[in-house]
């Protein structure tokens, strides 16, 4: 009597997307097949493991990878795209009457509040924009913002409750503006 052994690998190759989950050391992915299953996550990339380590529990991740399911793994090869939930919520700027909103990860409010020096008028504006957020170096975030005029590009720093927004120009890449934002208790 012959006895066949033979292993079947699950993998595909393609755009992947999930939540990250942080358990010890190890970073683990839930991908969006509602299969509630956790990936182990690796890459053969320095640039991409560094930026697997910047990112935190509820963090989102969009990227190109080989998924083994038999494994439960996931080989990023390249992070396209990242919601990263320390940021959700709103951010004030001290002493400059800003307020920005980051509804979600992707989209963004900006209250503006001006004190006009004649007289006691006081007015607001608002701005609606979109924003994606994809790895930086170092501990920077490289974050585009656009509204139906422009798009503007920055590097965001984020720490516990504090976030700096540095803004460039699109062409020179001169810093046009540095806005120091602080967590707001909602």
């Amino acid at each position: 009597m012959m006895t066949f052994l033979f292993s079947v690998t699950a993998w595909s190759q393609g755009q992947v997307s999930g939540f990250i989950h942080r358990f010890g050391g190890e970073v683990l992915m839930t991908l969006d097949s509602n299969t509630g299953a956790y990936y182990r996550l690796a890459s053969s990339r320095s640039e991409t493991l560094t930026t697997l380590n910047k990112l935190n529990t509820g963090d989102f991740v969009m990227a190109t990878a080989v998924v083994n399911s038999a494994q439960n793994s996931v080989q990023i090869e390249t992070i396209d795209f990242v919601g990263l939930r320390q940021i959700i919520g709103y951010w004030g700027t001290p002493h400059r009457g800003r307020v920005m909103n980051f509804r979600s990860y992707s989209d963004l409010s900006i209250y503006d509040l001006i004190i006009q020096s004649e007289g006691d008028d006081i007015r607001s504006s608002r701005k609606q924009m979109k924003y994606t957020v994809v790895p930086g170096s170092g501990n920077d975030w490289v974050m585009f913002l656009s509204d139906d005029r422009e798009t503007q590009m920055g590097y965001l720093s984020l720490t516990n409750s504090a976030a700096t927004l540095r803004l460039v120009h699109s062409r020179t890449g001169e810093t046009t503006n540095i806005l120091q934002l602080e967590k707001l208790q909602e």
